[in-house]
């Protein structure tokens, strides 16, 4: 709570749980009742399919609108899913893959036809480790909620569909969101700005664009620059150490943890 000025999400086994919670979050900023008026932390209580409602998650929005504590539920304010896949080989349920990605952004498709608010998951892996098949599914299921325009997606970090989460998977899933981000929120800007018709009629052919003005004043939004991903020549990179992109992560998540302490 300390070190984000993002809102909080979280799930709770039971009542109990969800409602120590919101009491160590109302410690945080003085009392409920200043927590009711500037909440920054939010509680999902979902149904199970086919359209059951558990005692349990009853009981919790009792309590939350008792007490004017927010929680995400299907509303005309905001609408949330998290839609999973199951394996059949395994009878697990599976995040990160084509069905998983396919079935959320219809869903946000949907909300966005009915102009609410979507609130979806994604970054997330079904894979146990920060390894090759969590860093591709984590990519995927990163790009495709930003790509149908969802407003809010959650689970950065998530490994193993949720049942615990990494720190340097959350690091590495803020570089991939990054990433997206360049690809699907700017584009690629077509005006005279950006033709630069002038320059181009300045430098001729032959010339340099590398020491023009107009070249200094774009390359920063223009050329996305990676924190963790290395562009450096192979000798230069067995210079530095070979380190991967993992071991560049650890190096942050110790840094920042240092510096909190």
């Amino acid at each position: 709570m300390e070190f984000t000025d993002k809102p909080i999400a979280f799930v709770a086994h039971n009542l109990d749980n969800m409602r120590e919670v919101y009491k160590i979050a109302a410690r945080q900023i003085g009392s409920m009742e200043k927590l009711a008026e500037r909440p920054f932390l939010i509680t999902l209580l979902e149904p199970c399919t086919p359209f059951v409602f558990p005692e349990e998650i009853l009981k919790k929005i009792f309590w939350c609108s008792e007490h004017q504590m927010s929680f995400c539920f299907n509303s005309a304010i905001l609408l949330g899913a998290c839609i999973g896949t199951l394996d059949i080989r395994r009878g697990t349920f599976s995040v990160g893959t084509p069905g998983y990605i396919l079935a959320n952004a219809s869903f946000v498709q949907i909300t966005r036809s009915l102009h609410i608010p979507a609130w979806t998951n994604g970054c997330c892996t079904q894979g146990k480790a920060v390894d090759q098949q969590a860093a591709a599914e984590v990519m995927m299921s990163a790009f495709m909620p930003m790509y149908v325009g969802a407003d809010i997606v959650y689970d950065a970090g998530y490994l193993e569909s949720g049942m615990f989460s990494s720190l340097e998977m959350c690091v590495m899933a803020d570089e991939f969101i990054s990433y997206a981000r360049r690809i699907l929120r700017q584009g690629v800007s077509v005006d005279e700005d950006s033709i630069a018709l002038d320059v181009i009629a300045e430098v001729r052919a032959g010339g340099n664009f590398l020491d023009t003005d107009h070249t200094f004043d774009h390359f920063h939004e223009e050329l996305w620059m990676p924190q963790f991903m290395n562009r450096d020549p192979f000798d230069i990179w067995e210079q530095d150490g070979h380190k991967t992109m993992r071991q560049r992560i650890r190096e942050k998540i110790d840094s920042i943890l240092e510096k909190a302490e």
